[in-house]
Formats: C-alpha cells, structure tokens, sequence
C-alpha cells in the first residue's frame, strides 16, 4: 500500500473520502485494538512491531513516526462525533459511544514547531501521562527527535562571548526572584538559561553540535575527539565554536548540519544530582532538596572545601535546561537533528550517515559507528565513598524510586523545575497505535472475496452519512452496514 505522507493529496482530500475513511476507521478500531494489546501482550511474537511486520507498514522518515495530518484527525473525531450523536439520538450514553469510537491521538512528529506544541496541554499528547499520575514518564525517551525543521540558528545572546555580561545580569535576575520566592514560602522558580549554550564545530565536516551536560556528551566525545583506547578520528574532532562574527552566524548555521542530543529531563536530574553529591562529604543534603530546587547544590558546594575549587559554574553548567539551547529566536527549532541518549547509537548511526553524503569533496568517508557507546562512562546503581569522592544518600538501581513513596513530591518538582524541557521535548510514557497502522487495518477489512459487496455498503453508507451532521440516524444506519 502506497505511504501517506502529511501534505499529500490523499492526506487532505475533503469531501467523501474524508468521511468514507473517518467511518471505515470506526468500524474497525475494536479490531485493530484487540490485536495491538494482543501484541503488546506477547500473544503474537512478543511484540507489536513484529506482529505488524508482515502486513502492517510503518510510517517512518529518518527513523520517525511521521505526524497524522491534522485533516485526518479531524476526520477521526469526526466519526467519534457522530456515534455519540447517534447514541443520543437513541437514548443510549454519549460517553461510552465517546470512548468506543475515538481512538488515541497520534503522536507529534518531531518537526513540530517547539512553540506551537507547548500551546497544547499535556494530556493531549499521545503516549504522555501528567507528570502527577504516572512514574512511568522517568523512563521515556524524548518523542520529539530525530531530522527537524531548523528555523535559524541560536541567538549569539546564548553563547558568544562579548554577551558574558548579559548573560550575567540575566542570572542575577532569576536569583533574586528565587531569593524573593523561597523567602515568601513559594517554591523556587523554574530554572532558567544560567551557563553559556555549549557549541562546538567541525570546519571539514561542516557540523555544529549543540552540547549538554549529562546527556552522553562525553561518550559522544569519545568517538568524535578520542577517549581511553578509542583514538576515535582527528578530522572529526570538535573545537569550540567563538568570536565568529553575528553577520556570519546565520550563514554558517544554514550551511551547516547542527546536531544536539537530548536526555529525559527527569534521569538527567537524577545523575546530576548523583554525579555532583561525589563532590561534597556533607551527608545533610539529600535528593529531596535538589529535586525541589536544583540551585540550592550551590550553596551546598560552596560550602565544601574541596567542591568550592570547582565554582558555581560548575553546579550550574550540569543543572541548566537543554531547550533554550537548540531553539531559534523565533522559537523554532536551532537545530537540523535532535538525538536522545537513551537511543544514542541508534541516533548516533543516523548523524554519521548524514555526515558522510553531506561530506564535501575530497574528504575522507566517515567512520560508521563500530561499538556501542552506550554507558561508556556508566557507572553502578549502588555507588560507595572512595578515596577523592563521596556517594549520595540515596541509592536507587531503579530511576523511578527517586520520584515514589516519599519523593513522590520530586516527580511535579522537576516538571516544574525543567519546564521548558518537559514541554518541548515531551517525553513518552508508552506508544499508542499509531493510527496509520490501525487505518491499514482497517482498510484490510474491505479487502478479500468479500470486497465488492463491502465497497457497495460502504457507498450506501457514505450517502446515508451526507445527513449525518443534521440526523443522527443516519449516522448510526452508516455504523451499522459498516459492521
């Protein structure tokens, strides 16, 4: 079956296509539920990606779930509409017509602009759970990643020298807020932008690469500068990128391929946390604290002898927020490619493949990916004190105990804290069934011997259902010659 792409003719059609297929999709989405929680279950090869490998195409591009149109949506809603319509009309209960009909909203593809998807709430998002219900959002990968729309490059504010001061002055500001806020009993303010964005570049490669802490940076260094044994390639190796002229700014970012990878904003705090507490031998502090306000670490590494040396530069640059950072002024994306620790060599492989066709002439292949990078500086759940270094009070192997029982508090405190991040990056919880596999599975339906005979009832239905919007009689006569 040809791929649906959004912005395609067959994606925004109107008219009776629209809503032969609205109804098409109602009519089996009981099916096509039941076999994806069978699938999910194990019942048919263990899980749902295999079960649909033989006759389900996925809709990817550059390793993404592509977005439903918006059109289709609609459409999909639509159908859901006129079976609450029809049971009213019946007497039967619109709710439960409600939740029969209408499926789970699609998942976003990542070329969303980042402004428009923090206008929508977060119950919207499929495959999300507000941070205040559910643990499960510690564990998820960011949903919006992969090959993005670059809406410009990232403001020279951000991480140009000659804005040191700026950048400065903006710090104090937020610290003044957070003293006026702590002071008055109100939680800290979220975090802003307090260090410089991190840009690095490789002229040979033509490559700019937007770094975070703890978010694989070093292992991602590893390959690119050489670390331990791994001598990794000189000419892909990264130096920063400063005092290039704002006039040249723009065309260097056009020009070219920026990339950033991006951590669950909820794990990233925990190894933060975790990572900064070998600093300090002080065992009063404790996750609790940080969680509620990631800044109050300051004040307890100066405090230390030995964590002092490092400065409050230090605490800041591994507590920041990775949103600003890849975002245009405009709000757009900054960047060409957003990659997600937790799947860093899959992600990793997709950049190096990009590098190699982007690669000028004359310049040697790029290496592909040849080990794994992942936990390459890992470290064990159940950290001990060792000579130079302390361990954090709390030890959990499983990321979810730093937001349960009694931190509970810790999972809407980080929300909160990394708000900007929770909004734009949206991390999953699950994956629903993407609604391109249940219109495939629907459309199977009419396929087979039995074809012809369904095609006619679909066409009475579809007449039936131009008095839909005024009768919803006709709308329950479409459902039933469509079972």
């Amino acid at each position: 079956m040809a791929q649906r792409r959004p912005g395609s003719p067959s994606a925004g059609r109107g008219g009776g296509l629209d809503l032969r297929r609205a109804l098409v999709i109602l009519a089996a989405l009981p099916m096509c539920i039941a076999f994806y929680r069978l699938c999910s279950a194990g019942g048919m090869g263990g899980s749902a990606g295999a079960a649909r490998g033989g006759g389900l195409p996925r809709r990817r591009l550059g390793g993404d779930v592509l977005e439903v149109p918006r059109p289709l949506e609609e459409r999909v809603r639509v159908a859901a509409s006129l079976a609450a319509d029809s049971a009213a009309e019946h007497g039967g209960d619109a709710d439960q017509a409600d939740q029969e009909a209408e499926p789970a909203e699609p998942a976003r593809v990542a070329e969303q602009h980042p402004a428009e998807q923090q206008q929508q709430p977060a119950e919207q998002h499929a495959g999300t759970v507000l941070p205040s219900t559910s643990t499960a959002v510690v564990s998820g990968a960011a949903s919006v990643h992969g090959f993005v729309h670059k809406a410009g490059p990232l403001s020279p504010k951000l991480w140009q020298p000659q804005y040191r001061e700026w950048r400065r002055e903006r710090r104090q500001a937020w610290l003044q807020e957070r003293h006026e806020q702590l002071a008055a009993g109100k939680p800290a303010p979220s975090l802003p932008l307090t260090q410089e964005c991190q840009v690095w570049v490789n002229h040979r490669y033509r490559i700019i690469y937007l770094r975070h802490a703890k978010t694989g940076s070093s292992s991602l260094f590893c390959y690119f500068n050489g670390c331990r044994d791994n001598k990794g390639q000189a000419e892909t190796a990264f130096v920063p990128l400063t005092n290039v002229p704002e006039d040249e700014v723009e065309d260097l970012w056009r020009s070219y391929f920026v990339v950033s990878f991006v951590r669950n904003a909820y794990t990233r705090a925990v190894s933060s946390y975790r990572m900064m507490m070998r600093n300090v031998a002080s065992q009063s502090y404790g996750w609790d604290q940080f969680c509620a306000d990631p800044a109050s670490f300051v004040d307890e590494c100066m405090a230390d002898p030995a964590c002092s040396k490092k400065g409050a530069d230090f605490v800041y640059t591994h507590i920041q927020p990775q949103a600003e950072c890849i975002k245009a002024d405009d709000g757009g994306w900054a960047v060409d490619f957003i990659g997600r620790m937790e799947h860093i060599d899959q992600d990793l492989s997709l950049v190096l493949e990009q590098l190699d066709q982007r690669r000028p002439k004359g310049v040697p292949p790029v290496k592909p990916l040849e080990r794994s990078l992942e936990n390459v500086n890992g470290r064990g759940c159940n950290e001990t004190a060792s000579a130079g270094h302390h361990a954090a009070r709390e030890q959990y192997c499983d990321p979810e105990d730093y937001f349960r029982g009694q931190h509970s508090a810790c999972l809407a405190a980080v929300a909160q804290q990394y708000q900007d991040d929770v909004s734009a990056l949206r991390f999953e919880v699950q994956q629903a069934p993407e609604v391109f596999d249940v219109i495939d599975a629907a459309e199977h339906t009419i396929t087979g011997s039995h074809a012809a005979e369904q095609l006619q009832k679909e066409q009475q239905a579809l007449e039936l259902a131009g008095e839909a919007g005024e009768h919803g009689e006709a709308a329950a006569e479409a459902r039933r010659l469509l079972r």
